[in-house]
């Protein structure tokens, strides 16, 4: 597919299926935004989720309330 057509679909349905196809074959850990401001959602390759922030470049839990 050339890449105007590429550009041409992005925020089309097709192209965030194409996208997440995409990062589905990414290496774990994965990380997603979460609810609150400021943290990420840090999945697993078990599944486990655990929000927290980066710290000196290094995960760490979020405390919980």
């Amino acid at each position: 597919m050339p890449l105007s057509d590429c550009l041409k679909s992005v925020n089309t349905s097709a192209g965030r299926a194409r996208l997440a196809a995409v990062l589905a074959t990414r290496p774990f850990p994965r990380f997603e935004p979460a609810a609150a401001p400021g943290l990420l959602v840090k999945i697993d390759e078990d599944g486990t989720r655990t929000t927290g922030r980066f710290v000196n470049r290094e995960f760490r839990p979020a405390k919980s309330r």
